[in-house]
Parts: C-alpha cells; sequence; structure tokens
C-alpha cells in the first residue's frame, strides 16, 4: 500500500523506455499485416513452412520483388515487417537442412531486411524479439491471455513443438511483468532512502520469479520438445533458453532482456553484492 501511495515520487519510469506497464517487453497488439505494397512479404511469410515442404521458398524470394521500406512509418509496422522477413530468411538459408545451407540471401530480402534492422536498432536475424515479443494474437480478441486463447502470427516448421515453445516463453514474459514495475519503485525508492518501498518492491520481484517458473511449466505440457530446435539448428534459441531457466532457478545472469534488466539495475541500486 505503502508503495501505492508514493509511487507519484519517482525520478525514472517504465514509459520513458517504451516498456507497456500491462506487457512488459511483450509489444502491446502486434499488427496481423502490413499494406498492400507489402504483400509479397506477407503472402510469402504467412506459408513459410508449406514452402519450406515443397521446396520451393527459396525460388518464391529470388521471383519477389525489391521493395523499398519507406513506406514502413510506425513502430508495429516495422516490427511486424522484421519478424516476416527473418522467418523468411531463416526459411532461406534452412530450407534443404543442415548439407544444402547457403551463406548469401538474395537482394529482394537482404535489403529491406539490414534496413528494417537498422531502424528498428536490431540485429537481422531471428531473435526472441521476433518470435516471441510481437509474434501473438488472441483468438479471441475480448478472451485472456492464455496458451489456449493464443497464436502465432507466423511460424516455421515444428508444429505444435514450435507453438508451445514461443508460446510459453511469451507467458513467461507476462509473468515478469510485475517484477518489472518494481525495479521502478526499487530504484525510486532508494533514491528517496524509502526503505519500506524497497523492500516491498523486492518482495514484488521474489513473487514475479516464482510466477515465471511456474508459467515455465508449461513448457512440459503437450509435448513441447526441443527436436525443431536440433532439425533447424536454432543453436542461439537452445542456448537462451537454458540460460534462461538457469537464471530463474540461480538468478545468474542471461540473455533475456527481463533477467538482465533486473541484474542490472539490482546492481546499479544496491551495490554488487
Amino acid at each position: 500500500m505503502g508503495t501505492e501511495v508514493k509511487a507519484t515520487r519517482t525520478v525514472v519510469s517504465l514509459r520513458k523506455f517504451h516498456i507497456s506497464e500491462e506487457y512488459g517487453f511483450i509489444l502491446p497488439e502486434p499488427l496481423m499485416d502490413l499494406p498492400v505494397y507489402y504483400k509479397p512479404w506477407m503472402d510469402i511469410g504467412r506459408n513459410v513452412t508449406e514452402l519450406i515442404s515443397s521446396h520451393s521458398l527459396r525460388l518464391r524470394i529470388h521471383n519477389m520483388p525489391l521493395l523499398t521500406t519507406d513506406l514502413l512509418r510506425t513502430h508495429r509496422e516495422l516490427r511486424l515487417a522484421h519478424l516476416t522477413l527473418s522467418v523468411m530468411a531463416m526459411g532461406y538459408v534452412w530450407q534443404e537442412g543442415e548439407k544444402e545451407t547457403v551463406k548469401m540471401l538474395p537482394q529482394t530480402l537482404s535489403v529491406p531486411f539490414c534496413d528494417v534492422s537498422r531502424r528498428l536498432g536490431l540485429p537481422p536475424i531471428l531473435i526472441h524479439a521476433d518470435t516471441v515479443l510481437a509474434n501473438w494474437k488472441k483468438t479471441d480478441p475480448n478472451g485472456p491471455f492464455t496458451m489456449e486463447n493464443l497464436e502465432l502470427l507466423l511460424s516455421l516448421p515444428g508444429g505444435q513443438s514450435l507453438r508451445g515453445f514461443f508460446l510459453v516463453t511469451l507467458l513467461v514474459e507476462l509473468a515478469a511483468v510485475p517484477g518489472l514495475k518494481a525495479i521502478i519503485d526499487v530504484i525510486n525508492g532508494v533514491h528517496y532512502n524509502d526503505i519500506e518501498r524497497v523492500t516491498k518492491a523486492l518482495d514484488v520481484v521474489c513473487q514475479s520469479i516464482d510466477s515465471m517458473k511456474q508459467a515455465l511449466k508449461r513448457m512440459h505440457d503437450g509435448k513441447i520438445t526441443r527436436r525443431w530446435l536440433k532439425v533447424w539448428c536454432m543453436k542461439e534459441l537452445m542456448i537462451s533458453l537454458w540460460s534462461f531457466l538457469e537464471a530463474v532457478q540461480h538468478r545468474a545472469a542471461s540473455y533475456t532482456a527481463l533477467m538482465s534488466c533486473w541484474e542490472s539495475n539490482m546492481k546499479a541500486t544496491m551495490g554488487p553484492s
């Protein structure tokens, strides 16, 4: 209660860093489509799995027009474009599996992909910010934010295993939001020497970590395996997952934005110990 009363006394806020108080690092209400000019991208992006199965993805990408990114004007448009282009790039490289990978993308894909990445400040590769944070929609827009009411915008080979891997990770991100907001109270509490506020905020962080653990248990539901990770050589994602698991269990550093954020802010406000 004390935290709520003193919430107006702040030196920093989530809004300053473009972080949602409701969704944290998750992109709120991602777009499901781009302007009609980018229909060639969306037509391929939505069918990457089928095009890989028919060994025709590379040909489709070679034949698509080289589009400018100038018509992408909003952050959400850029995020959907990055997701779409990164899924296409991943499929293009690994279409024939490990033995027939390619080392160069055609200009029709590489030029807009690099440009969108530059504008967002993201690397031109499939990353967590794409596959998890900006790759979701509710089946029922008015329904709850649950596994049963969520679907991926775009996918890759892997079926329900891949769907579960990405959506469970999304639920872990959502479970961490109270702890993310509590970081702000820790910082502001330290600034104003408000011990009670800091103590309550740290308690919220601990509760949030417990909630993340519970959400992560869903990874065992519905045969969510790592088979598809091996097949498509998504080694970085596997490293990230296991680092995340270790971080939740041992409070060590990890590759995820959430755990890195907590660690960095706790060190900054409470000291390295």
